[in-house]
């Protein structure tokens, strides 16, 4: 592809488990290509990857209800909301970043912020 073009969003139905990958090492190229550090290459690997086994990367609302909807603590769905936003930062899949960029986690409820009837059922 020539520089200055734009990179095409995959629109295809196809989600078997090797378009998945092409779609996400071309993204992982172009993170080493940019120099990113190699953690960072191998986490948006893991995270993307694992996206891809729930939802269609290529739906941004899959995503978002399965990010949403995923049992696991909020720090990790910050890195999931990161790794799918390089994914669609190089699809230029502007609608995809404002969905996910514009999304504040709640922050998990501590013993202060409880009632005080509840927190003392917490000890």
């Amino acid at each position: 592809m020539m520089a200055g073009l734009p990179i095409p969003i995959p629109v295809s139905t196809d989600l078997t488990p090797s378009f998945q990958q092409s779609t996400i090492l071309n993204v992982l190229i172009s993170l080493e290509n940019n120099g990113r550090a190699k953690s960072t290459i191998e986490s948006t690997h893991r995270i993307l990857t694992y996206i891809s086994k729930h939802a269609n990367l290529n739906n941004p609302e899959q995503i978002k209800q399965f990010i949403a909807n995923h049992q696991c603590s909020n720090a990790y769905k910050k890195n999931m909301c990161l790794a799918y936003n390089r994914y669609c930062q190089y699809y230029q899949s502007a609608r995809a970043r404002e969905l996910l960029v514009s999304e504040e986690l709640t922050p998990m409820a501590t013993k202060r912020d409880l009632p005080h009837q509840q927190h003392n059922e917490l000890e």
